[in-house]
């Protein structure tokens, strides 16, 4: 159980999952068919991910500034649910240019300092969070 091994992961983190159930807590039955990216963010960093049924990978590149965080998806386009640790609820998400709408487009849990997006398709693949 994860209350008793505890898990560390590292600032500038960027961890893909394939989440199916509900017993992480990560995620539940309506995760299946996404890409889930668990994301921490601290200056820049990227992470390709290796798709086995394609010969096209997803390059995930990340890069935050004192007022804003910019996460950009390249390569392969994939159905996704990015889970994003922020200290505080952002003031605007943006993806493509396009400004998203809160509890519509994206959640922000005040419990777990997390920001959920998910997104079913997408042109270019560039968000935008203002802090």
């Amino acid at each position: 159980p994860l209350d008793e091994y505890p898990v560390y992961i590292r600032e500038g983190a960027i961890i893909p999952m394939n989440i199916e159930r509900a017993y992480t807590g990560l995620g539940d039955e309506n995760s299946r068919g996404y890409l889930t990216l668990l994301i921490y963010p601290a200056n820049q960093n990227n992470f390709s991910i290796y798709h086995p049924n394609s010969e096209l990978n997803t390059k995930v590149v990340l890069a935050e500034t004192n007022d804003s965080l910019l996460i950009d998806l390249q390569g392969l386009k994939k159905a996704h649910i990015m889970r994003v640790h922020l200290s505080s609820k952002p003031q605007k998400v943006v993806l493509d240019n396009r400004i998203l709408s809160d509890s519509l487009d994206y959640q922000f849990s005040m419990e777990s300092n997390k920001l959920t997006i998910k997104t079913d398709d997408y042109s270019i693949g560039e968000y935008i969070i203002i802090k």
